[in-house]
């Protein structure tokens, strides 16, 4: 028998849908539009592209011909200031500089990402103040053509950072805030400018934008073990949301309803959040994904537990 007894202070923990600014699944298999699955605004325009498989359901591809194919959205979206994370999957056909997002300009106060499979393989991530443009690479190149990868380019208060299938790979000290241009379109796919280089030539799907900075654990839980996490699994605050499993989702605990949990299978992950509370685990507990302790900070009483070859835990 396994007795786990969990005494947690904490603050409170985000759920992924918090600070969402755009979601697109690209689920889209007719029309001229990629819709935001947040709001009911910061749509984007489809020319070309092609509806392809993607990670989760359909994704669209792109020839690596620049007006051609690419994805435009209004040029006040996304006027994101301070901290913020961007998530995409992408599958390249061939290794060649692509912009998968961006918002780059000729005007100050201009921001992209641009994830540059070039012919080592690296990943990038770019800024700019108006006047400086640090550029963040991955440590090492070995992307491969025709593997699926998510990326994860985060600025925070202090450092720009690049996430590869939900690892930390590289940062780069730059303390300004980020500040983006009202008056260059968002891209996905190419540059806003006609250029003949850093044209996309690949498959891009579930693309997200956060208005701060993703936890470690949060950025796990989207990579989901390379399945990619559904969108409908970010807005769950009810369902599974209590000391009794049911259904297939990913089970969130919160910590504050004093669980005590029974011998039992979880076909998901299991995402354990909240302020004060106590989780008493009898009997041995499974999850055949990933298990999250949010935030990664408490006090209270030293726990260690293992379930499935996990480390549950290990806090003071």
């Amino acid at each position: 028998m396994l007795l786990l007894i969990v005494a947690l202070s904490s603050s409170a923990s985000a759920l992924l849908n918090d600070s969402l600014k755009v979601y697109y699944q690209f689920n889209e298999t007719s029309g001229t539009v990629i819709y935001n699955q947040v709001n009911d605004s910061n749509h984007g325009v489809i020319t070309g592209t092609q509806v392809v498989t993607g990670i989760i359901d359909s994704a669209r591809n792109f020839s690596g011909l620049a007006k051609a194919n690419r994805i435009l959205f209004n040029k006040s979206m996304l006027e994101i200031k301070n901290q913020s994370t961007w998530n995409v999957w992408v599958k390249s056909n061939k290794i060649t500089e692509g912009v998968f997002i961006g918002k780059w300009g000729t005007t100050t106060n201009n921001f992209s990402i641009l994830f540059r499979t070039e012919a080592d393989g690296r990943a990038s991530f770019s800024m700019s103040d108006g006047s400086k443009h640090p550029q963040l690479n991955t440590t090492t190149g070995g992307l491969s053509a025709g593997t699926w990868y998510m990326f994860t380019a985060m600025q925070n208060s202090t450092h720009m950072l690049l996430y590869v299938n939900g690892k930390f790979n590289n940062s780069l000290a730059w303390a300004k805030n980020m500040q983006s241009s009202t008056g260059t379109p968002l891209t996905v796919g190419a540059y806003t400018q006609n250029y003949a280089v850093a044209n996309l030539h690949g498959r891009v799907d579930e693309i997200g934008v956060w208005n701060r900075s993703l936890s470690q654990a949060e950025i796990t839980q989207l990579y989901n073990n390379g399945s990619a996490l559904s969108f409908s699994e970010f807005n769950k605050t009810t369902a599974n949301n209590s000391c009794t499993y049911s259904g297939s989702g990913q089970w969130n605990i919160n910590i504050s309803d004093n669980c005590t949990l029974q011998t039992q299978t979880v076909p998901n992950a299991i995402r354990v959040f909240g302020t004060n509370g106590t989780l008493t685990i009898n009997g041995t507990v499974l999850a055949n994904k990933t298990i999250l302790m949010e935030p990664s900070t408490y006090t209270g009483k030293f726990v260690v537990a293992i379930i499935k070859g996990y480390t549950f835990g290990v806090f003071k």
